[in-house]
């Protein structure tokens, strides 16, 4: 598909609640696009922001860029804030191409909940693919997400997150997603991967999942907790 086309469009910050507002398809490209630069009031760059989404969402089905990726030379620029969806939908998400893919690519100590994510099309040509998150890290917890549609990649491929590690948490999830293709490494209805005290508890899955190394709900679980799902 086409890239999403380029937005000027930023969220809106509520000062009532102290948190930037999301309404449009506009505004999640714009953030998508600048997460790596300054928000206003100083307050240090978007990635590090907390959202609420105030209407559902319909993409378009345009080549949505993932927000957040690795630390680079330049400093974290993973997703490190809260993404509250409030119970609004995200319709028509896709997103392929190279790296960590998904809603977000890589998130550092983030919060993302209260979302459903219907017919998204996720797939990396390498590694970590999830509808949610590519790479959740440092105690990122996701709760209350419900979503579907297909997720593919080569390594790491989840129905939820790509891989889930260094104590972050998946709870109260609902997986409707087809997980492939066979040859991927380490698939799972709800993560590709569960290890260094990471966590996945009250939640299901009922999509179909192939690959290696491949589980209804996590393909490679180590140094992890997974309950009551």
């Amino acid at each position: 598909p086409a890239a999403c086309t380029e937005s000027s469009q930023q969220p809106s910050y509520n000062s009532d609640t102290e948190v930037f507002e999301i309404g449009t398809a506009e505004q999640l490209i714009y953030l998508s696009e600048n997460y790596s630069s300054l928000a206003p009031g100083g307050t240090g760059d978007w990635a590090q922001q907390d959202f609420v989404l105030t209407a559902n969402i319909d993409l378009g089905e345009c080549n949505f860029a993932p927000i957040g990726m690795e630390a680079g030379m330049g400093g974290d620029e993973s997703f490190r804030g809260e993404f509250d969806g409030q119970g609004f939908t995200i319709d028509g998400l896709v997103s392929e191409g190279s790296g960590a893919r998904g809603l977000f690519g890589v998130t550092s100590g983030a919060t993302i909940k209260n979302l459903e994510l219907r017919n998204v099309r996720i797939s990396s040509e390498n590694s970590r693919a999830g509808s949610v998150v590519g790479a959740a890290y440092f105690s990122t917890t996701i709760e209350r997400i419900k979503a579907s549609g297909v997720v593919s990649g080569a390594v790491y491929v989840g129905g939820i997150a790509g891989l889930l590690q260094s104590a972050s948490t998946g709870r109260f999830l609902s997986s409707n997603i087809a997980v492939g293709p066979s040859g991927a490494q380490d698939a799972g209805g709800i993560s590709g991967a569960v290890v260094f005290g990471a966590s996945i508890n009250n939640s299901y899955a009922t999509g179909s999942v192939n690959g290696n190394d491949a589980g209804s709900l996590v393909g490679q679980a180590g140094d992890s907790t997974i309950e009551n799902s």
